[in-house]
């Protein structure tokens, strides 16, 4: 009930495609790490660390581009 009421008031025009893989990407690479006892360094650590960063990093992007659209729809500038 409260996802579909999210669904029919909060729009997420940034929420694509990209986004959803990388989220993916990144929670696997965090099980995956979880999995092999939380190192602190080494490959599997980094991966996971891309990982985040990589997802963190198109999120905040999209989520800035989203906000600016609304402000010039807006008319606040």
């Amino acid at each position: 009930m409260l996802n579909n009421a999210a669904e029919v008031y909060v729009p997420e025009f940034w929420w694509d495609e990209e986004l959803r893989l990388l989220k993916a990407a990144s929670v696997d690479a965090n099980k995956l790490w979880k999995t092999a006892g939380k190192p602190r360094h080494g490959s599997v650590y980094n991966a996971r660390q891309s990982s985040r960063k990589r997802y963190r990093a198109v999120l905040r992007d999209k989520q800035a581009m989203e906000t600016q659209s609304n402000d010039v729809h807006r008319g606040v500038y």
